[in-house]
Parts: C-alpha cells; sequence; structure tokens
C-alpha cells in the first residue's frame, strides 16, 4: 500500500533489502515519527501475501468505525485500534526506513510522505520541487 501524497525519491533503495532486515510474518509498517496519537503511519505498509494476512486485513476494515470513515485518516485510525490490541501481527519500524514526513525528509530516504497539505495548489508546488530532486529514475 502506497499513500498517493507519497513520492518514491531514491531508485537506489530496494525494496527487498528492507523486507529482508526487517523479518515480518504479516505486516510492515513504520512508526509515526512521535507525532499525534499514533504508534504508526500507514502512508506505506507492506502485507505478506498469505491466509492469515488477509483476513488481519479483512478484520481490520471490518471493524472500522464509522467516526474513522469521515476523519481523513481512517486507516491510520483503524489499523492503530487494531495494533493495540493485536500487536503482534503488525511489525512497526523506524520512521524513515519506509517514508519520511515533509518536515523529517533526508536526501537518500526511500520516499517523502506529504501528508497534510490539503491545499491542492500548495501540494502540487511541494510535489513539483521534490520531483525534481530525484537523482535517478
Amino acid at each position: 500500500w502506497i499513500d498517493d501524497d507519497i513520492i518514491i525519491m531514491n531508485h537506489n533503495i530496494n525494496i527487498r533489502n528492507i523486507i529482508n532486515e526487517n523479518p515480518f510474518e504479516n505486516i510492515l509498517i513504520s512508526d509515526n515519527a512521535g507525532i499525534g496519537k499514533w504508534n504508526l503511519n500507514c502512508g506505506i505498509f507492506i502485507c505478506k501475501n498469505n491466509v492469515k494476512t488477509k483476513n488481519i486485513l479483512k478484520e481490520i476494515w471490518d471493524t472500522a468505525r464509522e467516526e474513522h470513515y469521515f476523519n481523513g485518516v481512517w486507516e491510520n485510525d483503524t489499523m492503530e485500534l487494531y495494533y493495540k490490541n493485536s500487536s503482534e501481527n503488525i511489525k512497526i519500524i523506524p520512521h524513515r526506513k519506509l517514508q519520511s514526513f515533509k518536515h523529517i525528509y533526508e536526501d537518500g530516504d526511500l520516499s517523502i510522505h506529504l501528508a497534510g497539505i490539503h491545499d491542492l495548489n500548495k501540494r502540487i508546488k511541494v510535489r513539483d520541487e521534490y520531483l525534481s530532486k530525484i537523482k535517478s529514475i
């Protein structure tokens, strides 16, 4: 899963290496960099293709609360709720391994997450600024 407000910045990082360096059984996700109420951030997460993971994703979907649908961060709220009850099924790795928020991003990171930029014109401007920094496509 990759949010639509994420740009892959470093095409020299092999996602397989991140997976191999962080063994997991079901879902691999990054932390929320200590921001807000969440332990994790759903901007990018990796799922193993197995029956248990499919059942976990179905359970997460099925248990989403109505207030999560209209919040703008429903997947974070829903995944966080699942994590609090079943943390053994989700492996959280440090922020910047899979994604970096704009104010944390450093040259060489895999991706930048433009979370929280709601104004479309500003998002396009910031997107274009970072697209121009990509060195290897």
